[in-house]
């Protein structure tokens, strides 16, 4: 069975929300939405960003953390870029294409090669492990120096934080889902607890399956353009007349298919 099959998360967590008996009625319907809408989302947006959105929304919503960040490992796999992130208290609300000097990519190597250990977010990608902690500073491993060097550049102070990694059905990591600093309700910063947690890991799940998604339409377009150009050529070198028209047809075809696409 798929290990990260979306209907089977969705339909685990709505139990355990109908369980879970400190919550009231209107927060079992708020979550239940929610779910519906990622799920909906996941079969009919091909957005990623539309599905992150919701991914992390509810992330923040039921964690009350103060951030999120949604991470994409790049196409030539060496880094970890940021697709989506939110901060309460810095005021961001999705990060701006424009801005991507001020959240640079994060590197997974070092220049000789070698796996990074001073990256908190490499290191949950090499491991391929959640990693939940009370305090980021009171660490006692290497990788919280990225963390401490972010915060100081951007007048921040992550402490309470859990990181999960995007597996695929294949264990690959695709990117990560990150929360930081959940806030109680005297306003003070506390641990994720372990609904939090199993929450999240449905959320990494549902993301997971979305870029798996993403890759399998890009994988099937450039196929399809690729036959498509075999095809061609196979006809051109059959019949040098008709090379000029046959190339002029393809061009003018995949023009077509982007135009239906884009309607």
């Amino acid at each position: 069975m798929n290990k990260f099959n979306g209907d089977i998360s969705v339909s685990n967590i709505i139990k355990r929300l109908i369980r879970a008996p400190e919550t009231d009625d209107c927060e079992y319907q708020q979550h239940i939405e929610s779910l519906n809408k990622i799920g909906n989302a996941l079969s009919t947006d091909v957005d990623l960003t539309n599905v992150f959105d919701l991914i992390l929304s509810m992330a923040i919503n039921y964690t009350n953390a103060d951030g999120a960040t949604i991470y994409m490992v790049s196409k030539d796999g060496k880094k970890l870029d940021f697709k989506l992130i939110y901060n309460k208290s810095l005021g961001i609300g999705q990060l701006d294409r424009q801005q991507d000097n001020e959240w640079p990519s994060i590197p997974l190597y070092n220049p000789d090669g070698s796996p990074r250990t001073d990256s908190l977010e490499a290191y949950v990608f090499h491991n391929k492990i959640t990693l939940d902690l009370d305090d980021v500073y009171e660490s006692a491993n290497q990788y919280k120096n990225g963390v401490v060097i972010s915060d100081i550049s951007h007048g921040y102070r992550c402490k309470s934080m859990l990181t999960i990694p995007l597996l695929d059905h294949e264990n690959n990591v695709l990117g990560l889902i990150q929360v930081i600093n959940a806030i109680d309700a005297d306003g003070m910063i506390v641990s994720f607890d372990d609904r939090d947690k199993e929450l999240l890991k449905s959320l990494a799940s549902q993301a997971a399956l979305a870029v798996s998604h993403r890759n399998l339409l890009e994988g099937m377009e450039t196929l399809l353009m690729q036959f498509m150009r075999v095809i061609a050529t196979a006809i051109e070198r059959k019949s040098t007349y008709s090379s000029r028209h046959i190339s002029r047809v393809v061009k003018l075809t995949e023009m077509l298919a982007q135009e239906i696409n884009k309607a």
